[in-house]
């Protein structure tokens, strides 16, 4: 009985078939890794707008944010109160109360702009 045996051209073609799988999947996987954290830092920073715009919603205009509501030491909120041109008898129409827009922004160390939205917002008239 005679033994089929693999000739050394088709151990070389298994092996090339074989590395480039290898290959192929870890080029995939540095893919995915790198789409993954460029989405969680799109998420942290989007987190970060969302809690500095809640914030600033609850407190009156003006307001420092607390740095135990917002811990993160790598950026800074800050919110920048506009006074839109009404004319002057708005105010009066919805019971004293003003419209404001709020302009909040966040920095990271280096004072570099990461994000910022502006927010309209109706205060009282004693905030």
């Amino acid at each position: 009985m005679m033994r089929r045996q693999f000739t050394l051209i088709e151990v070389v073609v298994a092996m090339l078939i074989l590395t480039m799988g290898v290959t192929s999947m870890l080029m995939l996987i540095a893919a995915s890794t790198r789409r993954t954290g460029k989405a969680v830092d799109v998420w942290r920073k989007n987190h970060l707008l969302a809690q500095a715009v809640e914030y600033f919603m609850l407190y009156p205009p003006g307001t420092e944010i607390d740095r135990n509501f917002f811990p993160d030491e790598n950026y800074t909120v800050s919110c920048n109160i506009i006074s839109p041109d009404l004319p002057e008898d708005v105010e009066e129409q919805i019971g004293g109360q003003r419209l404001i827009a709020m302009h909040i922004e966040i920095r990271d160390r280096d004072g570099k702009l990461v994000d910022s939205i502006t927010m309209d917002r109706i205060t009282g008239v004693l905030e």
